[in-house]
C-alpha cells in the first residue's frame, strides 16, 4: 500500500516544446519534472538527442525541472513498427532506440516508455506480431538494462497490441526486467482499476489523462467518464511508487494552472 501523495506531477512535452518559456510556465505551476516524448523519429533527430541530451537536461535544471522519463519514439509505423516481421528492420529500431536510451542515461534519466507495436492490424495476425514485438522489446530492454534504465511498455488502443492487460503480462512475462507505463486513456476493452490490479507492481509510470471509453482523447482528468477514485485507490493498492504523468493535449483554454488543479483534486478525491 503506498500513498497519492508521495507521487510528485510530471507532464508529457507533448504539452508543450523543450523551452525555457515552457519550463517557467511548468515552474510557476509548481510541476518541476516533464517526461521529454516525441512519438515521431524526426523529433529525436531534430533535436540530436543523442549528442545533445546533456544540455537539454542542464537548461531544464536551470529553470528547476527535472526530466522524470523519456518516450521512445513509434512513428512513422513503416519504419519504426516493432512487430514487422523483417529481422533486419527490427535490429535497426532496436539500435536506435539503444542510442537514446545510452544518451538519456549519460544524462541522469532512469526511465524510458516504449510503445509495444503500431497499427492497424488484423486478428489473424497478431500472433506472429506478438512474437515480433517481444524479440524487439527483448533487445531494447537489454540495451536500457546495460546503461541502468528501467523500460516501461505502455498498453495501448484500438487494434494495438497490449489492448487488453493479458497481452501485456505475456510480453513482461517473457522479458524479465520489462516494467509497464500504465496509460488511462487506452483501455477500451477492460475497466482501468481491473487492469491496474493486474498488472500490479509492474506499472512503474504513468500517463495521465482522461477520455469517453470510445477512443483515445487525452483529456485533462475530470473531463471525460475515469472514474478517478477508483483509479488512485486501485494505484494505491498495488503499491504504485512513481510520478503522476500527465498526458494531455493541450487544447482551448487549458493552461499549466489546469494541470495543477486536476493534480490537486486526485490528491483529495
Amino acid at each position: 500500500m503506498t500513498n497519492r501523495k508521495d507521487w510528485a506531477p510530471a507532464v508529457s512535452t507533448s504539452w508543450g516544446t523543450l523551452s525555457p518559456a515552457f519550463y517557467k510556465s511548468l515552474a510557476a505551476a509548481d510541476i518541476h519534472h516533464v517526461e521529454i516524448s516525441g512519438k515521431d523519429r524526426a523529433f529525436w533527430d531534430e533535436l540530436n538527442f543523442v549528442n545533445n541530451a546533456d544540455a537539454i537536461v542542464r537548461e531544464m535544471r536551470e529553470y528547476d525541472i527535472s526530466p522524470s522519463s523519456i518516450h521512445l519514439p513509434f512513428c512513422p509505423f513503416e519504419t519504426m513498427d516493432p512487430t514487422t516481421g523483417d529481422t533486419a528492420q527490427r535490429e535497426r529500431i532496436a539500435a536506435y532506440h539503444g542510442e537514446i536510451l545510452r544518451a538519456a542515461a549519460d544524462a541522469g534519466i532512469s526511465v524510458a516508455v516504449i510503445h509495444p507495436s503500431g497499427e492497424p492490424y488484423r486478428a489473424f495476425e497478431r500472433g506472429e506480431r506478438m512474437k515480433c514485438a517481444i524479440d524487439t522489446l527483448q533487445k531494447v530492454t537489454l540495451a536500457a538494462q546495460t546503461c541502468g534504465i528501467r523500460l516501461a511498455v505502455e498498453n495501448l488502443p484500438r487494434t494495438c497490441l497490449g489492448n487488453i492487460h493479458e497481452e501485456i503480462t505475456l510480453m513482461t512475462n517473457e522479458i524479465p526486467g520489462l516494467c509497464v507505463c500504465f496509460d488511462t486513456n487506452h483501455s477500451l476493452r477492460q475497466a482501468n482499476p481491473d487492469v491496474i490490479r493486474a498488472l500490479g507492481d509492474r506499472i512503474i509510470t504513468l500517463h495521465l489523462s482522461d477520455y469517453d471509453m470510445i477512443d483515445e482523447r487525452h483529456l485533462l482528468p475530470f473531463l471525460g467518464r475515469n472514474d478517478w477514485h477508483a483509479i488512485m485507490l486501485a494505484l494505491e493498492e498495488t503499491g504504485y511508487n512513481g510520478y503522476l504523468t500527465f498526458e494531455v493535449w493541450p487544447k482551448g483554454v487549458l493552461t499549466t494552472e489546469c494541470l495543477r488543479l486536476s493534480y490537486n483534486k486526485l490528491m483529495e478525491i
